[in-house]
């Protein structure tokens, strides 16, 4: 089995053991914190950051791709708590260009439970990879965007739109972008190792994605893109998020907004 660091509490002995076992074959490192009851009982850490030739560590960040859906929509549940956002009411009372296109009585909902009917960007918006970088682009793409299907009547995971849809409502309502509105209002006081637009300064603690298989897409342009530094820096809710594992940032969901938390992390 590989060599693990870290602790576990008594009676979680057994999760250490499959955890090393579960890692034996991965060329990279890797990391399991649980929390039960709000208390830490399991928090491991194995492996290495194979790209730059150094240990794992609890100290470790990484990108968490999808979960930074959840992150997003944890910060409009915020709102949704502190009486600022309504979720039955239309995009457009907070977004009004998002009314284009036959969108005007589209609601909040609809974002959050990915039946917008925008699951990507349309070929004519000329987005790709780097584009995702300019937040102001992609989502005046979104607002000018005509849905797939009738909204509502359908459901389709948004795997990359989701962040910069919700993310933008959140905007327009807090005056902040989602990233200083989860840092400000969640990650802070939280004291969370995670962000959404890693600052210059945690850069170095970053341990970047790769593959061994040669035509995996992590070793393509994705992969590079991935690896940037403007990207880590950059705010792509949807997909570079970046953070440990002990970042626990479920325990602050509403938990009088649950109903909507749909984020497909």
């Amino acid at each position: 089995m590989s060599k693990v660091d870290g602790m576990v509490e008594d009676g979680f002995e057994t999760i250490r053991d499959a955890f090393a076992e579960a890692q034996v074959q991965d060329e990279g490192g890797a990391q399991l914190c649980i929390y039960r009851h709000g208390k830490r009982v399991v928090d491991l850490w194995t492996g290495r950051d194979k790209l730059n030739d150094r240990p794992y560590t609890a100290d470790t960040i990484s990108i968490i791709m999808s979960c930074g859906k959840g992150v997003t929509a944890t910060c409009a549940h915020l709102l949704v708590e502190r009486g600022l956002l309504d979720p039955d009411a239309p995009v457009a009372h907070y977004w009004p260009e998002f009314a284009a296109n036959g969108k005007a009585n589209m609601p909040v909902s609809y974002l959050l439970s990915h039946r917008a009917g925008l699951p990507g960007f349309s070929p004519e918006s000329g987005i790709a990879l780097n584009e995702l970088l300019d937040w102001n682009r992609c989502v005046t793409a979104l607002a000018e965007m005509k849905p797939l299907w009738t909204p509502g009547t359908a459901f389709m995971y948004h795997s990359l739109t989701y962040g910069y849809l919700v993310g933008e409502v959140i905007r327009r309502i807090s005056g902040k972008t989602v990233g200083r509105f989860f840092a400000e209002e969640v990650a802070g006081p939280l004291n969370l190792d995670l962000w959404i637009g890693l600052p210059e300064h945690e850069e170095h603690r970053v341990a970047p994605v790769f593959s061994s298989a040669p035509l995996d897409p992590v070793n393509t342009a994705m992969g590079q893109f991935l690896n940037r530094r403007e990207t880590h820096a950059a705010e792509i809710p949807s997909l570079n998020g970046i953070g440990n594992a002990r970042t626990h940032w479920q325990r602050c969901m509403p938990r009088s907004s649950a109903r909507w938390m749909v984020c497909g992390c």
